[in-house]
């Protein structure tokens, strides 16, 4: 049995992720251009999961979905905390480093 590239797994995780933070981001917004914003990320961060898990599913039937990560849930838990704006700082830098990562990494 061929195994999985490690770095889709990561990239799968990396959407999950993503996925994750900004539905929990947008069900506390406080004004709905955030909130449809924060909405509209998180289905354009479903809809790369998704091409992720194609991949990985050709090659692993049985792969299990991956789930956020403690440093993922310690953001939404403060932006639960003290407003989905107190941590959009980090969603940029997250989105820039995985955009640098897409463009280093070879190709599946």
């Amino acid at each position: 049995m061929k195994s999985v590239d490690p770095t889709w797994r990561a990239n799968w995780q990396r959407e999950i992720e993503g996925v994750y933070l900004y539905r929990k981001l947008a069900e506390l917004s406080r004004t709905a251009e955030l909130r449809n914003a924060l909405s509209q990320m998180a289905s354009q961060e479903d809809l790369h999961a998704a091409v992720w898990e194609e991949h990985i599913k050709e090659v692993d039937s049985n792969a299990w979905p991956p789930r956020p990560d403690l440093r993922i849930q310690l953001v939404a838990w403060v932006g639960r905390w003290l407003g989905p704006e107190s941590v959009l700082g980090f969603l940029l830098s997250d989105e820039v480093s995985d955009i640098a990562s897409y463009t280093t990494r070879p190709a599946g």
